[in-house]
């Protein structure tokens, strides 16, 4: 049965297979294991079953003795499937075993993928302890990548007093490089993430100032203005979104990052009691946000504009999002007054 042609080129095709490998094991039968992975159809496999029958093949390679052969497929898979788990942490097993029986150390590239691995299959403490010695042994001019990376990690971990230590490191070994300012920028997240506003805010300001890539200024600004409205800092946010969308308009690829933030700098605004300046915001932005927020600010001041932009845009659409919804508590409305479609007669 699993052996069935139509079941080669099912959605099944790669259960079909470790079944039937699982099975030939099962009976001692290594080499006829190897031949029904040989023989696999893959044409058309995800990533995840490519990665899978590429360990499993390398462990009955290995098990006929064929060290080289296992060892090409498990380096494959950290190569081009390093963050699919657990295949990426199955292939790293399985070299560093070669590894220890030939008494060998991994090369720099491996290493740095073996420490892409482990982070990817949850062993987050191995996975920072070897890119940290891969970066203290790597020359000087190709450790600031891996000290950057370090501190991304950190951050990820939620360790953000730890990453903001290991970004004094990666400044000290990325200045006079492009990489500076990426490690200033994730060194001013890690006092995001740690609660100290003052200092991140300070640091974001900076970037945006003196990095010489605009996309790197117009997040940074992004970030800096976040970061001003979730510590109720008006005035600073209305100026950071500003700013980051003055530089999304200069940049057509990478807008997408800041997208609405001329619609939060109204809002900023809104929240300064600048209700003048907001209206005018609000009027020149392209944006469904801005026209929601546009008609509850006329609506406010009991202009008709404002109720029949609520009311023609948003209440009486058809569906339910949440710019929908609130148009129509705003305008006292049960729920959307569209036409309900009626069911056919019977014939």
């Amino acid at each position: 049965l699993l052996a069935l042609p139509r079941l080669s080129r099912s959605l099944w095709a790669w259960d079909a297979v470790r079944r039937r490998v699982a099975l030939a094991l099962a009976h001692g039968n290594t080499v006829r294991a190897g031949r029904v992975l040989e023989l696999a159809d893959r044409r058309g496999w995800p990533a995840t079953e490519e990665a899978a029958w590429r360990v499993l093949r390398a462990r009955n390679l290995l098990a006929t003795r064929d060290t080289l052969g296992a060892e090409a497929l498990a380096r494959g898979v950290l190569e081009n499937y390093v963050s699919l788990a657990p295949s990426s942490g199955q292939a790293l097993a399985l070299l560093e075993l070669l590894a220890r029986a030939r008494r060998e150390a991994f090369s720099p590239r491996l290493a740095y993928r073996a420490a892409l691995a482990e982070w990817a299959n949850g062993d987050r403490a191995h996975a920072l302890a070897r890119l940290g010695e891969l970066a203290r042994h790597a020359p000087a001019d190709e450790r600031g990548g891996d000290a950057l990376q370090r501190v991304q990690w950190l951050r990820e971990w939620r360790r953000p007093f730890a990453a903001v230590a290991a970004s004094d490191t990666a400044l000290r070994w990325t200045r006079g490089t492009p990489t500076w300012n990426r490690v200033r920028l994730e060194r001013a997240r890690a006092f995001r993430d740690a609660g100290k506003p003052d200092s991140a805010l300070a640091l974001y300001a900076r970037v945006a100032r003196s990095a010489a890539e605009p996309v790197l200024r117009m997040i940074a600004w992004w970030e800096y203005a976040r970061e001003a409205q979730d510590d109720s800092r008006w005035a600073l946010a209305a100026r950071g979104f500003r700013l980051a969308d003055s530089l999304g308009m200069t940049l057509r690829d990478e807008a997408a990052l800041v997208q609405g933030a001329s619609t939060l700098a109204g809002l900023m605004d809104w929240m300064q009691g600048r209700r003048v300046e907001a209206i005018r915001a609000w009027r020149a932005t392209v944006d469904r946000k801005a026209r929601f927020w546009l008609g509850v600010a006329l609506h406010q001041r009991r202009v008709a504009e404002g109720d029949s932009i609520l009311s023609d845009e948003f209440a009486r659409q058809p569906g339910y999002d949440l710019w929908s919804a609130a148009a129509r508590d705003t305008l006292h409305l049960p729920s959307w007054p569209g036409t309900v479609l009626a069911a056919a007669p019977d014939s």
